[in-house]
């Protein structure tokens, strides 16, 4: 998009071109933000959910006044040369076309418990309610079992609303664990497939990263401020897997020593903070890194108490594995006190020859104050995170 800006806004500029984007990200603040940063100004749709069924991206398609496309592998070039044919009075008297009501559209076409019917009423639910019924579309994509079977785009689209969900506030447990099993279902379905393959790297360890996915972001936000505007805010944290850099190389540190080694410190017998857990892959192969993603979430009845160290995971992992960090803080609000998730993700290895089913133990500590009483607490909570390798 960068290139096309610059190669072609005095065209937009003047009103004889118009570029629209389409964008498959799942958070739409993060095109913004990029757009934002590199000045473009032309539409961008959000289409988190494929419904325009890419399977590779970039895709450009240069299409006439008259709506026909005329160049399918079209250059900023032969754009501009293109124009240069058309007479200035042509240019000037073409008017876009009025489109239709795309929702009245989709809900023609919703036979729920056909696919094509299923397809169009889960997106309906996602694309043209505000906000997004989540909990609908994933009714809707959940019951249809027979077509799952054989449509990997419901797969994809399920694995979207699991991950709408969990980042809406009104997650459940397993959203986000849901949301990966969706993707490498229907990557496993149709496993050539651009964005499924890029969504689950997105999330999964640096041995499967083609890019650094978001390590843009920082400098972004830099640049937009020393130009004295507010950048878009991201209202869904960055995780560390969507920032760091491909690595063939698996670094442990083995420094770290356990900050409660003799189980000293209170335990908190009410699960004051739900705790989350998700690798990626979902399976990992023995040997092979994952990704462990793990979320922290006070209860209604607690806040975290922020005028105090930050809150630690310790992490023991099985006999011959090897944790990139075995002792790692959580990141904590400016504020005295507050109610957020809290996100931590690290990479794992497995024993070469493992296999089956595996726990990885430790312990997570966090100062915590009752709602009702205002009774300030620092507790342990013991781990257990289930890992099951593959076959």
């Amino acid at each position: 998009m960068p290139v096309w800006h610059r190669e072609l806004s005095d065209l937009v500029t003047s009103g004889r071109l118009q570029i629209v984007g389409i964008i498959q990200e799942q958070h739409a603040e993060r095109c913004r933000l990029f757009a934002q940063w590199h000045e473009i100004h032309w539409p961008i749709l959000h289409d988190p959910l494929n419904s325009v069924g890419v399977r590779a991206v970039p895709i450009l398609v240069a299409v006439d006044a008259d709506g026909i496309i005329c160049h399918l592998k079209p250059t900023p070039n032969s754009i501009r040369n293109m124009l240069m044919t058309l007479s200035t009075e042509r240019a000037r008297a073409a008017v876009p076309a009025a489109g239709p009501e795309l929702a009245a559209v989709v809900q023609k076409r919703v036979t729920v418990g056909e696919p094509e019917g299923d397809i169009a009423a889960g997106d309906a639910a996602i694309l043209f309610q505000w906000p997004a019924n989540w909990n609908k579309a994933i009714g809707i994509w959940s019951r249809t079992d027979s077509v799952k079977q054989r449509d990997a785009g419901i797969w994809f689209r399920l694995g979207v609303a699991y991950r709408g969900r969990w980042d809406s506030g009104h997650r459940l447990a397993d959203d986000f664990l849901n949301a990966v099993d969706s993707w490498e279902q229907a990557l496993q379905l149709d496993p050539n497939h651009y964005i499924y393959r890029r969504r689950i790297q997105q999330y999964g360890p640096r041995v499967t990263k083609p890019y650094p996915f978001y390590d843009w972001i920082k400098v972004a936000v830099a640049e937009i401020q020393e130009r004295g505007d507010t950048p878009v805010d991201l209202t869904i944290p960055l995780s560390g897997g969507e920032i760091v850099r491909p690595s063939q190389q698996f670094a442990a540190d083995t420094t770290a020593r356990n900050p409660d080694p003799e189980g000293r410190i209170r335990l908190d017998d009410r699960q004051l903070v739900r705790v989350s857990a998700t690798t990626v892959p979902q399976r990992p192969r023995p040997g092979q890194p994952f990704r462990l993603h793990m979320t922290f979430s006070p209860t209604v009845d607690v806040h975290w108490n922020n005028e105090t160290p930050p809150s630690v995971i310790w992490l023991d992992v099985p006999e011959r594995w090897e944790a990139e960090r075995q002792l790692i803080k959580l990141p904590q609000a400016a504020s005295p006190e507050s109610k957020e998730s809290r996100h931590t993700d690290l990479e794992l290895r497995s024993s070469p020859s493992a296999f089956g089913s595996h726990v990885v133990t430790g312990s997570v500590l966090y100062y915590v104050c009752e709602e009702s009483g205002g009774q300030c607490l620092f507790l342990r909570q013991p781990l257990q995170i289930k890992v099951l390798l593959a076959d």
